[in-house]
């Protein structure tokens, strides 16, 4: 029988979603809750991944690393208009 659903998550995958969840919350801890692009500190932007986005200065595709000197905590307006989501 063939297996349906999300497939589980691997143990790679597992280290680095908690390598970022302890990033955010340094640098949280660091900067205070508010987006470091543009200073806001309205929550109204909330969805499943909490108000603030952890973005990656160099993205992961050109070798950038997750740590403190290439990411950084944005909101979702400007972490969408980094990567050119436009919104509805």
């Amino acid at each position: 029988m063939k297996r349906t659903g999300i497939n589980p998550v691997s143990k790679k995958q597992k280290v680095e979603i908690k390598r970022r969840q302890e990033l955010k919350a340094e640098l949280i801890k660091e900067h205070g809750e508010h987006c470091m692009s543009c200073g806001d500190k309205n929550r109204d932007y909330q969805d499943g991944m909490g108000w603030l986005h952890l973005s990656h200065i160099i993205p992961l595709s050109k070798c950038g690393k997750t740590d403190k000197s290439n990411c950084i905590l944005e909101c979702r307006k400007c972490h969408n208009a980094r990567h050119g989501i436009i919104e509805k």
